[in-house]
């Protein structure tokens, strides 16, 4: 491929894991192989379904930079978390900054958001840290470490992304399109962990969302690695699809679905829940929460909203404004929302332990 001045660039390859499964029925061992020209001989297999032998994720990496990095969060999620749900009273200065909508806000307000939404992060990669390494007593326990892994490294790339001071004296990059988009990716693992492991403490629950899952997880890789237009589906992916649709037309929970919705789970063409099913948890009204969320999308799919009016708001050139110093704060009190529910979940499954193993540090032949 030929680029922008002549410069020849690689041809775009898919990983070659992005058509494989994480798990096979042994529990745990991952799938591994090598891509084919054959759709046919592309593994379309259902993720682990034995989950008593797989290892609970965590945010630790290897590296040992990073590794330190992680446990500095989780030494300070330990110390702050008995106090993680308190708010300071805050006054209000004359440094103030009111919008159209009715909307203050004060360098103490912001500082104080900014002061919860660290802590917060601190607790959750300390929730992280402590469960890594163990082994999961069922599926329900092996995906909350997968998704709370997921949330905590989001939200670590965001702590990093926040500004520290909300007034025109920050000398940080306001980036408000990413901080958007980080707080929606905050909002759908949250989503996903409550609908796929809070929600399914009943086993016949647990059945049926990991199977409508699997399948919509099938279609969605077979049509990021094999899918051809105007090509047949491959047998293997067929077969796989109707094993799992066979166990799920044998399920109360899913015979009570009306036939339309039945339809598309068994397609896999859609995610098989809604938002309203499962925001119920978070202390934030249903309508509110829908139409923040669309605002935060405008910025993922770089909507009109996100840059029609940069002009009037006087944004969008990575200094301090006041729209998007509003903008940063509000969305900063949905993640902190969105954090305070993923605490108060995970602390009722993994009651706190009362220390912290530190991450063992690498040995000079690996730190090399």
């Amino acid at each position: 491929m030929r680029g922008w001045g002549g410069v020849i660039y690689p041809p775009i390859v898919m990983p070659a894991q992005a058509g494989i499964c994480r798990g096979s029925a042994r529990g745990g061992d991952e799938v591994q192989g090598t891509p084919s020209t054959d759709r046919n001989e592309r593994p379309i297999l259902p993720p682990v379904r034995d989950y008593r032998s797989c290892t609970i994720r965590s945010i630790v990496p290897k590296n040992s930079a990073l590794r330190e990095v992680a446990w500095n969060y989780a030494v300070a999620g330990r110390v702050h978390g008995n106090s993680i749900m308190k708010r300071e009273d805050q006054s209000m200065s004359n440094d103030q900054n009111e919008s159209d909508d009715g909307i203050v806000l004060t360098p103490e307000i912001y500082r104080a958001a900014r002061r919860d939404f660290h802590k917060l992060v601190n607790h959750v990669v300390s929730r992280s840290v402590e469960i890594g390494g163990s082994k999961s007593e069922g599926g329900r326990e092996y995906w909350w470490s997968i998704l709370l892994a997921k949330i905590a490294l989001s939200s670590m790339t965001l702590d990093k992304l926040v500004p520290q001071i909300g007034t025109g004296k920050s000398r940080q990059l306001w980036d408000l399109g990413s901080v958007a988009t980080l707080v929606r990716v905050l909002a759908e693992n949250y989503l996903m962990l409550v609908w796929l492991c809070v929600q399914s403490e009943d086993k016949a629950v647990w059945d049926y969302r990991i199977t409508a899952l699997t399948i919509a997880e099938n279609r969605a890789r077979y049509r990021l690695t094999a899918e051809i237009e105007g090509e047949a589906e491959p047998e293997a992916f067929v077969n796989a699809q109707r094993a799992l649709a066979g166990q799920l037309s044998q399920m109360p929970i899913f015979q009570s679905l009306p036939a339309g919705q039945a339809k598309q789970i068994l397609r896999g063409d859609k995610m098989p829940f809604i938002q309203d099913d499962v925001i119920g948890g978070l202390d934030i009204d249903k309508l509110q929460f829908r139409r923040f969320y669309r605002y935060l999308s405008a910025f993922v799919h770089t909507g009109p909203i996100s840059f029609m009016r940069v002009e009037q708001q006087k944004r969008g050139q990575g200094e301090y404004s006041s729209y998007e110093g509003r903008a940063i704060w509000s969305a900063m009190a949905i993640a902190i929302i969105i954090l305070e529910a993923v605490v108060s979940d995970f602390d009722d499954k993994w009651p706190a332990p009362t220390n912290v193993r530190r991450p063992p540090r690498l040995n000079p032949v690996e730190k090399r």
